[in-house]
């Protein structure tokens, strides 16, 4: 299998946020999460927030692949280093960060636009 990832630049205002690798939205993993979280939702009657959550960790596992030019201020002080990319790392982005759900919006968007 080859890797159809590819690399987008995330802008905010004319200036770079940082730069993201995704995935297609088409990946086998991303599907297989995002039908269990289908199922669940229906089993469980999930609330919106929760399914939310879950919907940000699946990106956040299976469509990001990796990042440049990100930094998670534990401080809240720019300037910080780089944070380096983890699951983890990128649901605490899409989940409590500044830009959480304009971020995520932006890479389904450029997720599904990978052929």
């Amino acid at each position: 299998m080859t890797d159809k990832s590819k690399w987008f630049v995330f802008k905010k205002n004319d200036q770079v946020f940082g730069c993201f690798r995704i995935k297609p939205f088409s990946d086998p993993e991303f599907g297989k999460a995002y039908k269990m979280l289908c199922t669940k939702k229906s089993i469980f009657r999930m609330s919106a927030m929760l399914s939310a959550q879950e919907f940000a960790k699946i990106i956040a596992t299976h469509l990001i692949q990796d990042w440049e030019n990100i930094e998670l201020s534990k401080t809240g002080i720019a300037g910080e280093k780089e944070t380096r990319y983890s699951p983890k790392s990128a649901y605490q982005l899409l989940m409590y960060g500044d830009l959480g759900a304009e971020i995520t919006s932006w890479i389904l968007e450029k997720s599904k636009s990978i052929a």
